[in-house]
């Protein structure tokens, strides 16, 4: 069984360890596109959970060969 990562709900302690660094990511909601760069995981991938802006956001796929990310907003 798949376990879905989120990189939201780690803690700083369970973070800490892990290498960080810019991601560049196209925040695609229906209203608006924006493009940010954001200090992920650098194993952020295809279906973690990120909260930017005071929203949730879902990665849900992203550009090969690249460090760039797309994620969609999660429904409430």
């Amino acid at each position: 069984m798949h376990a879905e990562k989120s990189v939201r709900s780690r803690g700083e302690e369970e973070c800490r360890g892990r290498r960080r660094g810019p991601r560049v990511v196209i925040f695609d909601a229906p209203d608006n596109v924006r493009v940010a760069v954001v200090d992920l995981p650098e194993d952020a991938a295809v279906g973690d959970r990120i909260c930017h802006d005071g929203r949730d956001w879902c990665i849900t796929d992203s550009r090969t060969g690249t460090r760039v990310l797309i994620a969609e907003p999660e429904a409430n």
